[in-house]
């Protein structure tokens, strides 16, 4: 049962202090009384910071690695067909901006207790209107050009029409991992403000919701994890049906984050993907099942990582497409976490109202 210090904002009627740093303390004026924080609400904070500073240096990796890439040092605005440099340059710089001040902010934050709410908030805000150019433009622009462009197949003997397909799948797993990436990070953001805001005592707003609600937050990250377990069943099948004779191709697939030269195991990832989504939402609906899914996360990340990252992009070899290693070893990573962490948030909540 919990009692009331536990309960976030409970407003002590017995107790006052004489100085205003003490929790309780009575303004002599005869104002509103001073929020009472509940006691977890430094360790949540702590973590909330931490994680802040995980995703935004996963942001500020993938920013930078797209800025690079982007050929900076060329002339951005060369005019003809196509994105203009210009446009790829200005995503890489904007993920890299608000990756390097959430990295900032969650860090200063769980490392030296420095935590300002209108700061976490005016981040907030930047980040949702940059993040929406960048995963605007890179999840759906860019691929749904190159596929409207395409005149060659992306492998031997494969059909127009089938190599668009593949890359329409790409397009759906990348919605999956960018949307566990950028809006992972929001959430993380948001979390950290409104526990800044419980532990200085103010009112949270709008921001206490990011702490609540960790039920639905498992069922709709599961959900989102079997968007790209199915685009990657479906990539997987038709690189698959177009292996004669052999397990790998004579030249790699790249429909990015579909890239490397297994095809069986695009497929055998995306079955894997497809169960432990399954898992997490059952999980969500019954209000069991969590021991299960956490024993099942680790297995299903390795697959993931070794498909996604190590395994395939190491099989092209000559070190082409070497980018997609680092750039997908976080996507995966926060696409599977994102799952465990809200069912241990959720539990954590039944636990409180038991």
């Amino acid at each position: 049962m919990a009692t009331p210090v536990d309960l976030p904002y409970d407003v002590s009627s017995e107790e006052t202090y004489d100085r205003p740093d003490e929790v309780g303390y009575r303004n002599p004026s005869g104002s509103s009384p001073k929020i009472v924080p509940p006691a977890s609400a430094g360790a949540s904070r702590t973590q909330a910071a931490a994680l802040l500073a995980l995703w935004s240096a996963l942001v500020l990796s993938e920013g930078t690695i797209r800025f690079v890439a982007s050929n900076p040092a060329q002339d951005l605005t060369p005019g003809g067909p196509g994105l203009s440099p210009l446009t790829l340059f200005l995503g890489g710089a904007s993920e890299a901006a608000f990756g390097l001040t959430g990295l900032v902010i969650g860090a200063s934050s769980f490392l030296f207790g420095l935590n300002r709410p209108a700061v976490t908030a005016s981040f907030l805000v930047g980040q949702t209107l940059l993040s929406v150019y960048v995963f605007f433009l890179y999840v759906f622009v860019q691929p749904a050009l190159r596929a409207r462009d395409l005149t060659e197949p992306l492998l031997p003997g494969m059909s127009i029409g089938s190599s668009r397909v593949l890359l329409a799948m790409g397009i759906f797993t990348s919605f999956s991992f960018c949307l566990a990436l950028q809006g992972g990070q929001f959430l993380m953001g948001a979390r950290l403000l409104a526990y800044q805001k419980q532990v200085e005592g103010s009112p949270p707003g709008l921001a206490t919701a990011a702490t609540k609600h960790n039920r639905i937050r498992t069922a709709a990250w599961s959900i989102n994890m079997m968007v790209a377990g199915l685009s990657t069943i479906v990539a997987g099948a038709l690189l698959t049906r177009e292996v004669t004779g052999s397990s790998t191709f004579p030249a790699f697939f790249a429909a990015p984050p579909h890239v490397g030269v297994y095809p069986v195991l695009t497929l055998v990832t995306g079955l894997m993907m497809i169960a432990y989504a399954g898992l997490g939402i059952a999980a969500a609906a019954a209000g069991r099942l969590y021991v299960a899914l956490v024993a099942a996360t680790l297995p299903t990340y390795l697959l993931m990582y070794l498909n996604f990252a190590l395994v395939q992009v190491g099989g092209i070899g000559m070190g082409r497409a070497i980018e997609a290693a680092p750039l997908h070893s976080g996507l995966v990573a926060v696409t599977v976490a994102l799952v465990p962490y809200f069912a241990s948030e959720w539990r954590k909540e039944r636990e409180e109202m038991a």
